[in-house]
């Protein structure tokens, strides 16, 4: 009886090592959890996103994920709010990253904006340098050209969300005007 005993105890022990485990890496692996009641404020409004690149509608399509991005993370989306955020996409760009017999067959995405979140009230405004999706997002470039088109909107779409969510965090973070 001693014997199945520890073989038990020792399943129980291997079973709290590995949830400890998990738990430690999940903790420190920069996730933040934000709540709504922690937000610095509750309320926004999304300003203009000026297009300052060569690729068509970026801006549109900017603005609907920041739009998702805030209401995903607690605020209000109004027209006419204290807190505004305004920015401009400074940099789109599509870099070859390998080719075969002079066809290119995988490219990177590389999107950069800058944004400003002003208190409409006082007039103070933060800055918000320099932010790029945190991901490195790749397609690949096999096929009917309409296909190539179709994975590079998809994979623009995919980092306009993440920059999106990279641009709230930052506006979370930063948000309280002193």
């Amino acid at each position: 009886m001693s014997i199945l005993f520890l073989k038990e105890f020792l399943v129980i022990k291997k079973k709290l090592i590995f949830l400890l485990i998990c738990s430690l890496v999940l903790l420190s692996c920069g996730y933040s959890a934000y709540k709504r009641e922690n937000l610095p404020f509750k309320e926004i409004t999304i300003g203009k996103i000026d297009n300052k690149t060569s690729e068509p509608g970026l801006q549109d399509r900017l603005h609907r994920k920041l739009v998702d991005a805030f209401i995903q993370y607690g605020f209000e989306i109004k027209p006419l709010s204290k807190y505004r955020v305004d920015g401009e996409i400074t940099k789109f760009q599509i870099k070859t990253i390998s080719e075969k017999h002079l066809l290119t067959t995988e490219y990177q995405i590389i999107i950069l904006c800058n944004f400003k979140l002003t208190d409409v009230e006082t007039g103070k405004t933060i800055e918000i340098n320099n932010v790029t999706d945190p991901f490195v997002n790749y397609f690949l470039s096999t096929g009917k050209l309409e296909h190539i088109l179709a994975r590079k909107d998809i994979v623009i779409d995919d980092s306009l969300k993440e920059l999106s969510r990279e641009i709230v965090r930052s506006v979370i973070d930063r948000g309280i005007f002193k």
